[in-house]
């Protein structure tokens, strides 16, 4: 491929270009909502698939091309899409011509509909279809000759969310017959890396961080008849099982005690009994057991001395505790 001095020209200031831009969009935050506007430019590889007739000496059909676009998202999927597309130049020689080249040249405007299929969050499946309207060139020994035209264009390629502001894209065109009988006609492929901005996105507010407050602690005891561990009164933990099944890193302390009659070790293990009966009552209303501490005291640590049957009955008891914690609102 021979590159000419205007095409280099061309292809040095869209390096120039993209480089500092491409490196702010990677170093951006993710801070802005987007805007449906947008505009960009491309730079590729253009190919003149019928650029040289067959008799040609020397052929070169392939040259640096451009582009620039703005664009409009009617919707997440669907927008709109009018670009100018260079795409360079193809030059043959013909023995007819004593060696002297023939440069055909060949530009355009291009209106698109533009559909977007996101395979990730980042990355999108993109397809365009719509109609280019080209303008050409042909220069030669003999002069030069000009003409446009309507030609149907198609594009299918990936496109790359940088953040909110910029976008990147890698995209084929195939431009379908372009030229005419004045110029001779060529189908037109061009594969471009495209970066597009997203004009008038606006910064997105941080969320507030939730305010927090703080549940208190719970403390409640259940009381239990002379030698018995069924447990059959729950109205007194209704606040510390709602607790529990609206906050799942709460967790409480079960604790058991008798009072002072009979022996103090079978006291110990009817008190292990009564904190059990109480923490099978948590875990048949949806609390896990890993979250229940069971504690037994037997006749340790008494609410009032057992001198008296209303005292002892006092004593009979399981006490739940349920340390205070702070909880988002």
């Amino acid at each position: 491929m021979v590159v000419h001095a205007s095409t280099l020209c061309r292809f040095s200031a869209a390096i120039f270009l993209a480089l500092p831009t491409l490196s702010y969009a990677v170093e951006s935050k993710d801070s802005h909502t987007p805007s449906p506007w947008y505009a960009g430019a491309s730079i590729g590889w253009t190919r003149f698939h019928n650029g040289c007739e067959p008799d040609a000496s020397a052929c070169d059909k392939d040259d640096i091309g451009i582009g620039a676009m703005l664009g409009h998202r009617f919707t997440h999927k669907w927008g709109a899409e009018l670009s100018y597309l260079d795409f360079g130049q193809a030059s043959a020689s013909y023995p007819t011509s004593n060696g002297s080249p023939h440069q055909g040249m060949m530009r355009g405007w291009s209106l698109s509909a533009v559909g977007q299929l996101p395979l990730s969050p980042r990355v999108n499946l993109l397809g365009k279809v719509g109609t280019l309207r080209w303008n050409g060139q042909v220069k030669s020994p003999s002069g030069q000759r000009r003409d446009q035209g309507w030609v149907p264009v198609v594009s299918a390629g990936l496109g790359v969310q940088l953040n909110q502001r910029w976008a990147l894209s890698i995209t084929t065109s195939y431009a379908d017959g372009a030229g005419s009988p004045a110029l001779g006609g060529t189908n037109l492929w061009l594969s471009s890396v495209g970066l597009q901005y997203h004009f008038g996105a606006s910064p997105t507010p941080s969320a507030p961080a939730p305010a927090k407050i703080l549940l208190p602690a719970l403390h409640r005891d259940v009381h239990f008849d002379f030698d018995s561990a069924v447990f059959n009164d729950p109205a007194p933990l209704a606040d510390i099982v709602s607790r529990l099944q609206r906050h799942p890193g709460s967790r409480v302390i079960v604790q058991g005690f008798s009072d002072a009659t009979g022996d103090q070790e079978y006291n110990l293990s009817l008190s292990d009994r009564r904190a059990q009966a109480v923490a099978d009552y948590l875990t048949s209303r949806g609390i896990e057991s890993h979250r229940i501490t069971i504690e037994d005291f037997g006749e340790r640590q008494p609410v009032i001395d057992n001198a008296t049957p209303q005292h002892r009955a006092q004593n009979r008891r399981v006490h739940l505790y349920v340390p205070g914690m702070e909880v988002s609102q």
